[in-house]
Formats: structure tokens, sequence, C-alpha cells
């Protein structure tokens, strides 16, 4: 990968040439929040999509059929992430005379890392699943103030060249955050664009969320209907539609650009007609419908695994309603275990309190204490030389939650309408 190490280095590149961004998602909108905010001249997206009047977030969106830029005056970074679509984005490039490295370039050649700022470390359910829904989980848990939010973010912005794109979520829930429109707006200030996820069964913030437009926002069910709440435990089903039709007038009311993701977490007993009329019900609202296999999260299945510790109560009651056995998973990810880890880069994470996650799809170890008082490069040199990554690795745990990924063909028949019955007769 050809990488470019500072902005000096890009500028001699792009040699007053404009910047098109191919792709219209996260990191799309991020590299040209962040070329604008650097002053380079942005001429706009390259996208298969249609977006509102051919617009996105103000820059215009040109089909890639229609594009007529020329390497003499236009240089394309690459934002795509899907295997397939990358192909074709470089097909496009090389077709039209684009020479790699030096008239179109990926986004991960200029910036290697996503990092995670946990705003908040409360979320108002207790998932069977997940840390949270743990004994103590919530307890004596605080938010991150918007003066140490500010400080996080301009650390990370001088530290990580070409810093984008943010995630503000880990195990919490945002909208608890009373602060949450003012912390997106702070990175939209500084060229980085935002990403979350709520289990929108809270919504005293949601309008200042909406209000201030972040970029991504995921929301989450575990069914639609009474099953809703088994595993979103803790939660209200008719809060959660409630809400879902809320978030759809206040993006209207604000005008809003966010994309919002249904994730449909699929368990054995919320697939057929339940899980069509969840789809139903996405597609009214104007969200995308993404059907995801449910799993126990990684952090206690690594511990299970690699420590020896017993599997919490909580989550071996939830183990009764994945379409996949905890332990089946286990043995299948080890059998994959030589194949890379896809959360490496997501770092760093820096936690509500400064402390900075090993890993993060886990909620331990650290591996430094205060993000605003330790070097980058240190806490890199930390992480690798505590052997943790390896160790996890070792035992194929950092791809025990890519169960998705065993199920490309079969997540495709839910996205196509042609599942009814199709999880139940291989289970």
């Amino acid at each position: 990968m050809n990488l470019i190490n500072s902005w000096e280095d890009f500028q001699q590149r792009l040699n007053g040439r404009k910047v098109y961004i191919y792709g219209g998602n996260l990191e799309g909108i991020g590299v040209i929040r962040m070329m604008a905010n650097r002053q380079a001249t942005v001429g706009g997206f390259i996208d298969t999509r249609s977006f509102h009047q051919g617009f996105l977030r103000g820059y215009p969106v040109t089909h890639p059929a229609q594009f007529t830029g020329t390497p003499e005056h236009a240089m394309v970074i690459i934002c795509t992430k899907h295997r397939e679509s990358r192909a074709d984005a470089v097909r496009f490039c090389k077709q039209r005379g684009f020479n790699e490295g030096v008239d179109f370039i990926f986004n991960s050649s200029l910036c290697q890392y996503y990092p995670t700022i946990e705003v908040i470390g409360v979320c108002n359910l207790k998932c069977i699943t997940c840390d949270m829904g743990l004994e103590g989980a919530n307890r004596n848990q605080k938010r991150m103030s918007l003066e140490t939010f500010s400080k996080v973010l301009s650390k990370m912005k001088q530290e990580i060249p070409f810093f984008n794109s943010v995630a503000l979520y880990l195990w919490d829930e945002p909208l608890m955050h009373p602060q949450i429109g003012e912390i997106v707006s702070l990175c939209h200030e500084n060229g980085i664009a935002t990403e979350f996820s709520s289990n929108l069964n809270y919504n005293k913030n949601l309008e200042s969320l909406i209000q201030a437009d972040p970029e991504v926002l995921l929301v989450t069910s575990s069914g639609f209907g009474k099953n809703y709440e088994i595993t979103h435990t803790g939660g209200d089903f008719k809060k959660f539609t409630d809400n879902c039709r809320l978030l759809r007038a206040l993006i209207d009311q604000y005008h809003s650009e966010v994309f919002v993701k249904y994730h449909y977490l699929v368990y054995k007993h919320n697939t057929g007609e339940e899980m069509e009329n969840a789809r139903d019900f996405a597609n009214s609202l104007g969200f995308q419908f993404v059907p995801i296999l449910a799993n126990i999260f990684p952090g206690k299945v690594h511990d299970h695994v690699v420590l020896g510790e017993p599997l919490p109560a909580e989550m071996i009651e939830a183990n009764k309603y994945l379409v996949y056995d905890v332990y089946d998973q286990i043995e299948w990810a080890k059998e994959q275990k030589h194949k890379p880890c896809p959360v490496m880069k997501g770092f760093p994470t820096v936690r509500w309190d400064g402390k900075v996650m090993h890993c993060c799809n886990m909620t331990k170890p650290y591996v430094g204490q205060d993000y605003l008082y330790d070097s980058f490069e240190n806490l890199l040199m930390m992480r690798h030389e505590s052997g943790f990554c390896q160790r996890c690795q070792d035992h194929g745990m950092h791809r025990v939650f890519e169960v998705n990924g065993r199920e490309e063909f079969r997540m495709s028949k839910l996205r196509d309408r042609k599942i009814s019955t199709v999880l139940q007769e291989s289970t």
C-alpha cells in the first residue's frame, strides 16, 4: 500500500487538482470534510447511488458513467469498503487513465486508523448478549465532558494524519449524553464525520442529535414484537417503534442527511414473518434494513477460551437463542485464526474516563490510563508489546465475532426477501 504520511506529501501529489471522493459512505464524507477543513479544492463525490437533488452534504454527486474528470485536473480518493465495489472503483479509474498512487489513492493510504471515543459509559438496557447486561456493569459510570472531548479530539487530529471519521459509542447509549448535539458539531468543525449506535429506547436528546446532523446512525432491534424484549433485555418494543417514527419525523423536520441503518439481530426465534414485518417497517421509514446474525459480545468469549473463565450466566441464557451455538462459533473461529483481525485498525479506543482500551471489541484490558497524557506512538508500542493481540489471534478469538463471515450466501438471501425458513431448516 502506498502510504501518504503528511499533508505536504499529499499536496505535492495533488498538485493543484480537485479532489473527488469515490463513495458517499461514512469515510467518504469524512474525507471530504477533512479535505475542506484543510482548504483543499473539492470537486464532489462519485457514486452509483442517487442522493437528494444530486447532492450529498452540500457536494455534487456524479454517477461514474457521467464523470468527465481527467488525471490532469482531478485526483480520486476511493473510500468504498466492499471488496467488489472497490474493484469497480479501481477499474473505473484505470479505464480513464488514472494511475494508482498518483492520480487515485485509497482512504487507507491516508488514514490507517478508525478511532472510537466513548462519550458516555452507561446504557439504559441490560441485553443478555452484552457486557453491559452483566451484574454491576452500569454502576458508577459517568460521561466525558465536552471540554475533555474537545481535548481528545484535538490530540487525535494532531497525532493521526488525515483523521477523518470517528465512532462515538462502545457498549453504551450515546443519547443519554446531554451534550450529544454539541459533540457532533465539534467534530464537524474539525472536519470529522461521526457514527453512532442507539437502541432507541431513550429519546431525551434525540432532537439535538438530529439537529447536529451526524453522518451515520445505527439502530438495533432483536425482533419485531414480543420477541424484541428477550434479548434487548429491559427494552420496550413500543417505545422502540415510537422512537423510530420520531427519528423519521425529526430527520424530515431538520432536513437531516443522517444515514440510518436498521440492524436487525437475527436469532432462531425471530425470523420468517417477524423479520419481514421488521423489514417493511424499516423500509416505510426510509431506513436501510440490515439483517445480522446475533452473537454474544466477544470479550467474555475471549476470556472463556484464553483465560479459562466461565461464561456469565446471562450469556449462557442468550446462547439458547443464537443461530449458531457459541461453542460451535469458537471451533469455527479457531479454524479461521490464520486470517487477519478485522478490528486491528480500530484504534485508539478512548473510554469516557480517558482510559485507552486495548481492543474496540472488548471492555478490557486497558493499554493506557489517560489518553491525553500518553503519545499515540507509545500507546501503539504498549499494545504491541503486551502480547494480548497475539494470544487472542493464537486462539482464533479475533474471528469469533465474525459469524456473518460464514453466512455470506445465506445473509444475501435475507436481504433479498427469499428466506422465510432458511435459518430454521439449517439449525
